[in-house]
């Protein structure tokens, strides 16, 4: 996967985080389908489609663009923050399931945890070699978190009744596009930069383009300027979109990331032509990070199951790609684009707004049962593999 092939993670400290974000992802999306407290379905999906993927998988695709394995401080960085980020993910649940509870204060320790994770990641980069534009991505994407982060406080104080003056609509709107297009979306898009063309076997974008591309991304989220980030997206969206046409096969996985490039276009035009910043989230999270997220997923799962368990003994183990389960995959991509395009139709008519998160919080348990075929079925070639000549199993 690029650079050190040492350069793995400690299992834990990305399934934990990748798992907890599924059961943050399945809540959003119940919890949206009943409408009862959309404010909760917001935040679960934010904390499910974001910050818990983010945070597990950051900490493998950290090592991998640094081309080395992360040191004993930065494993001991990374477990606490992560266990910060646990907890104020529990409070931030506590505190806008209901009236606040004991817990609410909690949700303090996750914008806090989240720096942290910016400040190990800034020093990432910094310290890697090459790849300047997809460094500068990730760079810029979490000095924007700051902002966010900060804004996200204060707009929880003051829901705590804390008075600090702020508009709650105007001020969400850009604790909204700081995180979900500034800090997730400059993410993603840097680390799909980086693995999109190991997926389809292809060419890096080169830094001479991805660098200006994201100097009009951020120069637009950061000046609220809807049709500079526009052209910024178009540039990321070409340049992902080159990086899909490689010589690998194509499959549900890179299927469901070009179509994602579709969906960030969509996000953009919709924010360029001043649609309401709800249905701009909606298209963000439901056509443009989800799909990204689930094919990406389809890619660098089988590969991670691959190189922990199976990586020695290559020649008696199946490649990554035959881990996954084909039919069902395609039946994850069709439930991922039926309910993402159910969930934005649903903020013009709402009608379709609960049946769209019913889809998707199917979506959700058909990607469970897919990751979980993957792992089951690595886990029993490993065994298959390591038995003596003639004693597998069948």
């Amino acid at each position: 996967m690029g650079g050190s092939p040492h350069a793995l993670a400690p299992i834990p400290l990305v399934a934990v985080p990748v798992a907890l974000g599924l059961g943050c992802e399945l809540a959003g999306w119940l919890t949206l389908a009943g409408g009862s407290n959309l404010l909760l379905a917001v935040h679960l999906l934010a904390l499910g489609l974001l910050v818990f993927p983010l945070l597990g998988m950051g900490w493998q695709l950290l090592p991998v663009l640094a081309t080395r394995p992360p040191s004993r401080l930065e494993r001991d960085a990374s477990i606490a923050i992560t266990v910060l980020a646990i907890l104020g993910a529990a409070g931030l649940v506590g505190g806008m399931a209901g009236p606040f509870s004991a817990t609410a204060p909690f949700a303090l320790a996750l914008p806090v945890a989240l720096m942290g994770r910016s400040a190990v990641a800034v020093l990432t980069v910094a310290k890697a070699p090459g790849r300047l534009g997809i460094r500068a991505w990730i760079a810029a994407a979490e000095l924007t978190l700051l902002g966010g982060a900060v804004l996200g406080g204060a707009l929880y104080l003051q829901r705590a009744g804390v008075p600090l003056g702020f508009s709650p609509p105007s001020t969400i709107a850009v604790h909204a596009a700081l995180m979900a297009l500034g800090w997730g979306g400059g993410n993603i898009t840097g680390f799909a930069a980086l693995l999109f063309p190991m997926f389809a076997i292809a060419r890096e974008p080169a830094d001479r383009l991805l660098v200006p591309a994201g100097a009009l991304w951020f120069v637009g989220i950061l000046g609220w300027m809807p049709p500079i980030f526009g052209l910024g997206a178009l540039a990321a969206a070409l340049l992902l979109g080159a990086s899909l046409r490689g010589r690998g096969p194509l499959g549900p996985g890179l299927v469901l990331a070009g179509v994602a490039q579709l969906g960030l276009l969509a996000t953009a035009a919709a924010w360029t032509l001043e649609r309401p910043f709800p249905e701009v989230v909606a298209l963000a999270a439901a056509l443009w990070i989800l799909p990204l997220r689930v094919g990406v997923a389809l890619r660098i799962v089988p590969f991670l199951a691959w190189a922990n368990w199976l990586s020695d003994h290559p020649k008696r183990s199946p490649a990554p790609a035959a881990l996954v389960p084909t039919r069902l995959a395609w039946v994850l991509v069709g439930a991922v684009l039926t309910g993402g395009a159910l969930v934005v139709t649903g903020t013009t008519l709402p009608a379709f707004l609960p049946v769209g998160a019913l889809v998707l919080a199917t979506a959700t348990l058909l990607l469970v049962a897919t990751l979980g075929t993957i792992l089951s079925r690595a886990f029993f070639a490993n065994l298959r593999a390591g038995g003596l000549a003639g004693t597998e199993s069948p």
